[in-house]
């Protein structure tokens, strides 16, 4: 994946611009065309890859609990 520097966000919408890029690469990914089943897994690892560099919750993998 390619780093993109988004400028000029008002002060205090640094989580909101981060959820609406992740939902927008989510969109991406996945909208296209349905990705065959096998790559189901791989397209879900990329998702909660790219929230987990961002600060983000994972957004398909479980959380383990103890």
């Amino acid at each position: 994946m390619v780093d993109v520097i988004i400028k000029g966000v008002p002060e205090g919408a640094e989580e909101a611009v981060k959820n609406m890029a992740a939902v927008a690469v989510e969109r991406f990914l996945s909208e296209p065309l349905q990705p065959p089943e096998a790559d189901v897994k791989k397209l879900k690892e990329d998702v909660d890859a790219f929230r987990s560099a961002n600060g983000l919750e994972p957004k398909f993998s479980a959380k383990e609990i103890e």
